[in-house]
């Protein structure tokens, strides 16, 4: 057989199962080739698409992971008081702060992906259920989704500068970190009015009531912690106080506000717990998309 002859090449659409047929010269290896290297590639691009939900459920996993290793650390230590402290404080303490940068570092690239999939995900459901819908609800869901996207990518940023400037060396970069990261109730509020539509349109996704109910205790968890923290540090002989770091990771009882200060570090603890549950919600959505073959 020739090297080089005239091959009837079939080119199979594998999402769309379409197929187109060519008529083309071609190298008997470069045949070859293709037949060896395209199935494997192919399989891992489906495999990668099918197991887009593990993800957000590592997400899930990794924020009391990484509040059990800091509390752990703080118990190995003796560190008595506060009885609470800061997270931000208790990452920032070596060599437990090399770890919660990775593990925070990790959070923002699977939430990238997250965001990704579940971009996706809503991206296809229009095309598919919507183009021949109200244009209003078209519009506003294209619209939701673009600000889901750009809110949750913020989250991933925020994480990120707040793992890797510590409050404890860098306070302002890590405080303009934490104001980023607040983009998850944006993120939230927008999955919210996502699947606010997809409901109302066919049932396409059930109620977001896990995701609603997430975003509300995430909201009032934020706005108490500020609130008591606010009042903890007002009852100090200076505010300035607030930024000695002795004085945070060393808050004894007999100290000025040390029941405030207990309160609010109480609701942090709380805030960044709860973001596990709109994580697994995520999660869930995604695993049950039984079309997710079709995201490209």
């Amino acid at each position: 057989m020739n090297q080089t002859e005239s091959y009837l090449i079939i080119v199979e659409d594998v999402d769309n199962g379409s197929s187109t047929l060519s008529s083309a010269p071609a190298n008997l290896n470069f045949l070859q080739n293709i037949k060896q290297i395209t199935p494997y590639k192919q399989k891992f691009y489906h495999i990668f698409q099918q197991y887009l939900w593990i993800f957000p459920l590592i997400i899930g996993f990794l924020f009391p992971v990484f509040c059990v290793i800091l509390y752990v650390d703080k118990l190995v230590s003796n560190d008595l008081h506060p009885i609470l402290p800061l997270i931000s404080d208790l990452g920032s303490k070596p060599p437990v702060a090399g770890y919660v940068a990775q593990i925070f570092d990790t959070i923002a690239i699977l939430n990238l992906l997250t965001v990704y999939a579940r971009y996706e995900q809503v991206k296809f459901y229009i095309e598919k259920y919507f183009q021949n819908s109200s244009i209003d609800i078209c519009r506003r869901l294209k619209q939701n989704n673009k600000y889901f996207t750009i809110s949750g990518c913020g989250f991933s940023l925020g994480v990120i500068t707040l793992g890797n400037f510590r409050n404890t060396e860098q306070p302002m970069e890590h405080g303009i970190g934490f104001i980023i990261m607040s983009c998850i109730l944006g993120y939230i509020f927008f999955t919210t009015k996502i699947c606010d539509d997809l409901y109302s349109f066919k049932r396409i996704e059930s109620q977001p009531s896990t995701i609603r109910c997430c975003g509300w205790i995430i909201l009032i968890s934020l706005i108490m912690s500020a609130l008591f923290l606010i009042i903890a540090v007002s009852q100090l002989d200076s505010i300035y106080h607030w930024f000695d770091n002795n004085q945070r990771l060393n808050w004894k009882p007999n100290h000025p506000g040390y029941i405030w200060f207990t309160l609010g570090t109480f609701s942090e603890w709380f805030f960044v717990n709860w973001c596990s549950i709109y994580f697994f919600s995520i999660s869930h959505r995604i695993h049950i998309f039984n079309r997710c073959h079709r995201i490209k």
